[in-house]
C-alpha cells in the first residue's frame, strides 16, 4: 500500500464513520471553527491538523481524491492487513504546533530565502530573483544579514541545520536539500521530487515538512542554541491560545467577567448554539477552563464512566447511555474532559 492510501486508511479508521469527508478535510486544511477544533481533539488528530493548509493545490486535490475513494470503497480487507499501530507520519511531524499555526510556512519562506541569499552573496552576486516575494520575509532576512559577516553566517547556518537534520532518515534530508534554491540550481518541485525519489508528491511534501518540524522542535527546546533560526522565526511564538478562534476568545472574556451563557448570547448577538460551540472549544483548548458552571463533579464522573466503559464518541449514543438526562452541551464538555484526562 502506498503512502497516500496508507494515510487515507489511517484517517478513515480514526474517525470510524462518525464524521463526513468534508468534516475531515476541514481538519486537514486547518480551518478554525469550533466544530473542527472539537473534532481534531476528539479523534486525536492533532498531528494531522493543518497538514494540507500550505500544500500546493495539486497535492491537496490529489489527496482529497484518495480520501474520497477510500471513503467509498470496501476497506475491510485493506484495513485488516494494516497494523493497528501503523502510522503514516513520522515522530517529527506536528501539525497542530507547526502547520495549524503557520510557523512551518513562515520558517520555510524565511529559511529558503536566507539560504538562497547566502549562496548568491558568497559568489559575489547581489542581484537575483528571490524565492519569496513577501516583503516582510525579505526585510527579516536583510536584518539577519546585518548580524554577522558572510562567512560567519554561512558557518553558523550550517551548524544550526546539521544537528536537527542529521538524525532524520536520509531520504528526508535529501528531499529537504533538493527543495532549496541556491545560485545556479533551482529547488525541485514536488512533482520532480516525486519522480526522482519514486514516491507521490504528497509523500514528498510531508517529508520536507517533517524536516522543517524537526528544526522548529529543536529551536523550541533550546532557542539559545539556534540564534540564526531564532531570527528567522515568526515574531510571535506558538501558544495554546492560538488554537482558539477569535470569536471563542471574545466569548471567554465575557464568561470570565461572570456573564451567563444567555447573557453572552444577548451581548454578542449570537445564537445560544454558537456560544455553546465556543464553550466546547474552550473545554478542548483552554486548560484553565472551569466546567463547574455546566457540570457538577458527580455528573462529570457518571458521564466519563459511560464514555470509558463503552468507548462512546457519538453524542446521540452517549445521550441514550446516560438516560437522556444531560444536555448535549454537558455531554460535549464531558467528552472534552475525557480527552484531557486521558493525556
Amino acid at each position: 500500500m502506498d503512502f497516500d492510501h496508507r494515510a487515507a486508511v489511517f484517517l478513515h479508521r480514526k474517525i470510524n464513520g462518525q464524521r463526513t469527508l468534508s468534516a475531515l478535510m476541514q481538519i486537514l486544511l486547518g480551518n478554525r471553527t469550533a466544530q473542527t477544533i472539537s473534532d481534531l481533539h476528539l479523534f486525536h488528530l492533532e498531528q494531522f491538523a493543518g497538514i494540507l493548509k500550505y500544500a500546493p493545490g495539486e497535492i491537496r486535490n490529489s489527496f482529497e481524491k484518495t480520501l474520497r475513494a477510500t471513503f467509498h470503497e470496501d476497506l475491510q480487507k485493506t484495513a485488516d492487513g494494516l497494523s493497528e499501530t501503523a502510522h503514516p507520519l513520522s515522530e517529527e511531524f506536528d501539525g497542530m504546533n507547526y502547520e495549524w499555526t503557520g510557523r512551518a510556512a513562515h520558517l520555510w519562506e524565511s529559511l529558503s530565502l536566507f539560504i538562497q541569499t547566502l549562496s548568491h552573496l558568497k559568489q559575489g552576486d547581489r542581484f537575483f530573483f528571490p524565492v519569496s516575494s513577501d516583503m516582510r520575509i525579505q526585510q527579516q532576512v536583510k536584518s539577519v544579514l546585518k548580524n554577522r559577516s558572510l562567512n560567519e553566517l554561512i558557518e553558523a547556518m550550517y551548524q544550526e541545520l546539521l544537528f536537527p537534520l542529521q538524525d532524520l532518515n536520509e531520504p528526508v534530508q535529501a528531499l529537504f536539500v533538493d527543495r532549496l534554491t541556491v545560485k545556479n540550481e533551482v529547488g525541485l518541485s514536488y512533482a520532480q521530487l516525486s519522480s526522482n525519489y519514486q514516491m507521490s508528491p504528497f509523500e514528498a511534501y510531508i517529508m520536507v515538512r517533517s524536516a522543517l518540524h524537526a528544526l522548529l522542535a529543536a529551536h523550541d527546546f533550546n532557542p539559545a542554541a539556534y540564534p540564526i533560526l531564532n531570527m528567522l522565526m515568526p515574531k510571535t511564538a506558538f501558544e495554546d491560545d492560538e488554537a482558539l478562534t477569535e470569536s471563542a476568545k471574545q466569548t471567554r472574556q465575557l464568561l470570565n467577567k461572570g456573564l451567563s451563557l444567555q447573557e453572552v448570547s444577548k451581548t454578542r448577538k449570537l445564537k445560544i448554539s454558537t456560544v455553546e460551540d465556543h464553550i466546547v472549544e474552550l473545554a478542548h483548548v483552554d486548560y484553565d477552563f472551569d466546567y463547574g458552571p455546566y457540570l457538577e463533579e458527580t455528573e462529570l464522573k457518571e458521564i466519563l464512566k459511560h464514555i470509558r466503559e463503552y468507548n462512546l464518541t457519538r453524542l446521540r449514543l452517549l445521550k441514550e447511555a446516560t438516560g437522556g438526562k444531560y444536555t448535549y452541551l454537558q455531554l460535549r464538555i464531558a467528552m472534552a474532559m475525557a480527552r484531557r484526562r486521558k493525556q
